[in-house]
């Protein structure tokens, strides 16, 4: 009876470990970017943005991890987050809803977030969709289309800071 047990609390322990050598294989990769949204003097159901290309740098991550683009599973959106520049008085509430969507070379253009019912906040914390960015992030850089409505008017330019988290989830060792 003791070996069964023990032959249990064996296998649990090494499931356990399974999953904690599982997260070692993922690598968070933060990226931000800046965006000018201009002044919006009618309210409009669509507002098109687009962000300057975004650099990966992920050779360096390759280089820095020791691993390479075959050993790459999937890279899935973790946070997506804008808030309004520090310097700006301002608050969001001009958003009445808003879509993200990123693009790539050659790549078709997919919705990665989303937000309603914006408010008077600072800053948005997105619902974020659940689809492999792989293809976006293993690239030099990648590029984020906005895509607002707006149910208030502006009479200036405001700077939106965007902030975003992927997880990079790498095979190591068949995990």
């Amino acid at each position: 009876m003791k070996k069964y047990l023990s032959l249990i609390f064996l296998s649990v322990l090494a499931l356990a470990g399974c999953s904690t050598l599982s997260d070692l294989t993922k690598i968070n990769l933060p990226f931000s970017q800046s965006v000018e949204v201009p002044a919006i003097p009618l309210t409009i159901d669509s507002i098109p943005l687009s962000t300057p290309e975004i650099e990966t740098n992920i050779d360096s991550v390759f280089t820095k991890y020791n691993i390479s683009t075959d050993f790459v599973e999937s890279v899935k959106l973790n946070s997506f987050k804008i808030s309004i520049d520090e310097n700006d008085s301002a608050d969001l509430s001009f958003f009445s809803n808003i879509k993200i969507y990123i693009t790539g070379e050659n790549l078709s253009t997919v919705k990665i977030a989303s937000a309603t019912a914006v408010g008077d906040v600072r800053e948005i914390d997105f619902t974020v969709e659940d689809v492999d960015l792989k293809d976006y992030i293993l690239s030099d850089k990648f590029g984020l289309k906005i895509v607002a409505g707006s149910d208030e008017t502006t009479k200036v330019s405001h700077k939106i800071n965007i902030d975003m988290d992927v997880t990079l989830d790498a095979k190591v060792l068949g995990l």
